[in-house]
């Protein structure tokens, strides 16, 4: 059974995603250098759309 949840409806235990359009890679680059060796938040690149994502306690709690 999949949960349906409206958009723009908050969900505290859910992993917090922002995804920003027109990136340059040499702005990506710049973004993983000031996050340095931490690895939140986790980063994903495609044609010039950077998405950022911190995962939640039930992600992580899941993962083990």
């Amino acid at each position: 059974m999949t949960l349906q949840i409206p958009d723009g409806e908050h969900v505290p235990t859910a992993d917090q995603r922002v995804v920003m359009y027109d990136v340059s890679w040499d702005d990506y680059e710049a973004m993983l250098a000031i996050r340095g060796e931490r690895p939140q938040p986790r980063m994903a690149y495609l044609d010039g759309a950077l998405e950022l994502m911190t995962t939640s306690k039930d992600h992580e709690t899941i993962k083990k």
